[in-house]
């Protein structure tokens, strides 16, 4: 066998190690970015709740307050109370 085939075929190991262990580097990079990304949208969606909740509480106030205010409007259209 001639030399040549050899040299030709290590060269193309050796290409084909390289471009593996830089779309390795590539995969585990994207993997941790990914990881990443995951955390922040969990901690985005903990905030979403915090504040749905903030909001959802402060409508049930601004509920009540009408309510007892429709009843105060009512009973005074109704001459019930004296102002």
């Amino acid at each position: 066998m001639d030399y040549q085939f050899f040299v030709g075929l290590g060269i193309t190991i050796a290409g084909w190690g390289v471009t593996f262990g830089i779309m390795k580097q590539k995969v585990q990079q994207n993997e941790k970015m990914i990881e990443d990304l995951k955390k922040d949208v969990k901690e985005d969606i903990s905030k979403i709740e915090s504040k749905q909740t903030a909001t959802d509480n402060l409508l049930l106030a601004i509920n009540n307050n009408l309510t007892d205010l429709n009843t105060k409007v009512s009973l005074l259209l109704e001459n019930k109370i004296k102002n």
